[in-house]
Parts: C-alpha cells; sequence; structure tokens
C-alpha cells in the first residue's frame, strides 16, 4: 500500500511538473511569436514606407518632366510620356488629373495657333493648289515651299520665290485618322532627326522632320528594332497627326528642305 502511495505521488508529481513544463513552454512560445510578429509587423511598416517612398518619386518624376515638355508646347510628347511611365500609377488621381490638363491645354494651344494662320492666310488657305501657287504671293524663308494636300493626300514641294514657285517633287502621304487629325494652317520646317520611337503607339518612324510642335513629316512606321514596317498604308489617312512618306521620300524632305522652309497645310 505505502508503494502504490509512492508510485502515486510520483505519479502526480510528474503530471505536475509536465504540466508547469508546458505552462512555460506555452508562454515562451506565446512570447516568442509576439516578438516575432512585432518584428514582422516593423519589416512590413518598413516596406511600406520604402513602397511609398518609390511611388511618389516616380509621380514627382512624372509630374515634374510632364510639366517641363508642356513648358515648350510639347503635349502630346507629355502624354506619351506620363503614359509610357506611369503603367503602375494609372488609377493615381494625380496622374488622371494631370492628363485632363494637358488634354485641354492641347487643344487650346492647337486652336490660337491654327485659327490666327487661318483667319490671316484664309486666302492661302483656301486657294491654294498647283494651278494658283503663283497668284498667291507666298513667300518662305528659303528657296522651297511645302504644300500638304490632305483631300488628295499630297505632299507638294516647290522650289523657287514670291509667285516664281516650280513643282520640283509630289510625294503620296497619309495624313491623321478621325480623331488624330493633322492640324490646318502654315507653319515652318523646325528640327530634325534620324529616328524616333513613341512608346505609346509602338512604332517610330526614319528621317523625321518636324514642323509644329510633335507635329513631325517621318517615314512609314517601324518596330522599335527598326527591322519591319509595321504599316505601310499610303494614299489615305492612317497616322496619329505626323505626315507619313515612304522612307525615300522622308529622307529626301531631310536631306533637302532647310529650317525655316513655309509649310501649308490644308
Amino acid at each position: 500500500m505505502k508503494r502504490n502511495s509512492n508510485l502515486y505521488i510520483f505519479i502526480l508529481f510528474s503530471l505536475f511538473i509536465l504540466l508547469v513544463s508546458n505552462t512555460i513552454n506555452i508562454n515562451y512560445l506565446n512570447k516568442f511569436k509576439s516578438k516575432k510578429t512585432k518584428k514582422e509587423n516593423n519589416i512590413s511598416s518598413a516596406n511600406l514606407e520604402l513602397s511609398n517612398l518609390f511611388f511618389n518619386s516616380i509621380k514627382n518624376n512624372i509630374l515634374s518632366e510632364s510639366n517641363n515638355l508642356c513648358n515648350v508646347n510639347y503635349y502630346t510628347k507629355a502624354l506619351n510620356f506620363i503614359d509610357y511611365s506611369s503603367s503602375i500609377l494609372k488609377q493615381d488621381e494625380d496622374i488622371i488629373s494631370l492628363k485632363k490638363s494637358i488634354n485641354n491645354k492641347k487643344s487650346e494651344y492647337l486652336s490660337s495657333n491654327s485659327n490666327p494662320s487661318i483667319t490671316t492666310s484664309a486666302s492661302i488657305l483656301n486657294g491654294i493648289s498647283i494651278a494658283t501657287i503663283n497668284s498667291l504671293s507666298i513667300e518662305s524663308l528659303t528657296p522651297y515651299l511645302i504644300h500638304v494636300d490632305i483631300a488628295t493626300q499630297k505632299t507638294y514641294i516647290y522650289e523657287g520665290s514670291k509667285n516664281k514657285w516650280n513643282l520640283v517633287k509630289s510625294f503620296l502621304c497619309s495624313t491623321g485618322i478621325k480623331g488624330e487629325d493633322t492640324p490646318s494652317g502654315i507653319y515652318t520646317i523646325k528640327e530634325r532627326g534620324n529616328w524616333f520611337f513613341s512608346e505609346k503607339y509602338n512604332q517610330g518612324g526614319r528621317y523625321w522632320v518636324q514642323f509644329f510642335n510633335d507635329y513631325l513629316f517621318h517615314s512609314t512606321p517601324y518596330n522599335k528594332e527598326q527591322t519591319q514596317i509595321v504599316d505601310s498604308t499610303l494614299g489615305t489617312p492612317s497616322s496619329h497627326g505626323c505626315i507619313r512618306l515612304s522612307e525615300e521620300d522622308s529622307k529626301w524632305i531631310y536631306d533637302n528642305i532647310p529650317s525655316g522652309s513655309k509649310v501649308i497645310i490644308k
């Protein structure tokens, strides 16, 4: 009986030790888990803060660069830059608001810069043709004059001077599609370059020559690697506002038409 009593006491003592041990282990694990959770929370908070800093940095750069482009009236370039750079910020209210503002500014700019030309030179814009070219007193700062006829999708190159213009080249072209029309007006040739690529439209052009803002003469569009023409259409409106030509014809303008030459589009 005493032996059984001792065994019983031993069992109770063992159970007590086991219970105490489990309690200590549970408390330790909870304490460890609490520390781990706290550490994980700190890491998550740090990651969130870094992520916010990263996104804010990207957004601030987009806002700054877009405003810089708008300050020199490159509104289409600004919109393309935003679309290319802000794929992860498409739903950001500031980005959406900025795009809306730039589109409004672009419309106002095109209106204010095209209408005076149309108003002051209505006789030229309404009357220009191969037959009337030397009866409209058209002048150019260079010996060259370009006329783009939107109705016939032709680009005419003249050489000479006021009322003494001679047609030297005629190119089939493609102007802007509906909604992205090539602006009518009287302009001058400005900058030029060998190649550009638009991330927005996923295509580029060779031998570009600027005549107004970010509107250009350039070749039919190529892919990014410049290995394949992505749209060979000429003779019907197919561009996003620029004037497309064959590569041979765009290179001719690039090589031969000096900056300052007058461009008439109607």
